[in-house]
């Protein structure tokens, strides 16, 4: 089975304006949708589409119902096709991988989630980058692989409104591994080639087995919660520290295919981009240890 959990720790470290740092353990559900038939036997804690203590459900991610081009079509595999193909990106039989927070008792919110794209020869294509925000608003960062030998290394333009104290100008650059015994990956925001913000998970792998279910049903069932709480609670400090808050900016063309702009750069553009692996800042040098990290 590729399905699998990680549970790890994530680590989020803003360093301008003001320093701010915070981590907390969690776990995340690798979804393979060619395995959707059979996970719904794993265990009765868990649902695919149906309702359990622990759930996936296909409506939670693609297309918001509201975007100016939400598919009709039902199957998520297809509406991540339609996805591609928006950008270009086309295979004749393609399988997807999400790394993703599952539904616990009913409630998720996901900040991030990957999509991992293969092609007919299982060869990893593309990278689907969804991210959500607390405006009910989703947007879809879709980035080629041209080489993923060991790592995923994209840059591309912020596009979304996400945090209330954060404008719309700077970039992102991910720096993400692929699924084995350990997974981990790193987002880094950046402004004027500054690093503003950085996000980092850890984690090691677990069987998608009953048992391991029902350990994260006993240790885990909070995490959800405990991301929306927390995100709200790290706000309230840091404009306790005396950082401005900024205007939500509406995302108008949700997905549109001309909204994320075609300005993306594959590993081997890195350099060229600007987003060489080490990143220089405030007099600091950062490489990319994430094994360094919580």
């Amino acid at each position: 089975m590729q399905s699998a959990i990680f549970t790890g720790q994530v680590f989020h470290k803003r360093f301008e304006p003001v320093e701010h740092t915070l981590s907390y353990r969690t776990f995340y559900f690798l979804i393979d949708l060619d395995e959707c038939s059979t996970l719904n036997s794993v265990s009765r804690l868990f649902g695919y589409n149906r309702r359990a203590w622990l759930s996936f459900w296909e409506q939670d991610f693609g297309p918001k119902a509201d975007s100016t081009n939400a598919s009709t079509v039902k199957t998520l595999q297809n509406r991540f096709t339609n996805i591609l193909a928006e950008k270009g990106l086309h295979a004749e039989r393609w399988s997807f991988q999400i790394l993703t927070m599952p539904r616990i008792l009913g409630y998720a919110f996901n900040p991030i989630s990957l999509i991992y794209c293969r092609d007919e020869n299982n060869q990893l294509v593309a990278m689907i980058y969804e991210v959500n925000n607390t405006f009910d608003e989703r947007i879809h960062y879709v980035l080629p692989v041209h080489d993923a030998d060991a790592r995923i290394k994209h840059g591309c333009n912020k596009e979304m409104f996400v945090s209330p104290f954060s404008d719309m100008r700077g970039r992102y650059a991910f720096d993400v591994g692929l699924p084995a015994d350990k997974l981990n990956y790193r987002i880094d925001y950046l402004v004027e080639d500054e690093l503003r913000l950085r996000a980092s998970f850890s984690g090691i792998r677990l069987p998608f087995e009953a048992n391991n279910l029902r350990k994260l049903v006993l240790t885990r069932s909070g995490s959800a919660i405990k991301v929306i709480t927390g995100i709200h609670w790290e706000a309230v400090r840091l404009w306790w520290k005396g950082l401005s808050v900024v205007s939500h900016v509406p995302l108008v063309n949700q997905d549109d295919k001309d909204f994320v702009k075609p300005n993306i750069h594959p590993n081997q553009n890195a350099e060229r981009a600007g987003y060489a692996n080490k990143i220089t800042y405030a007099a600091q040098t950062t490489t990319t240890r994430l094994e360094s990290e919580p």
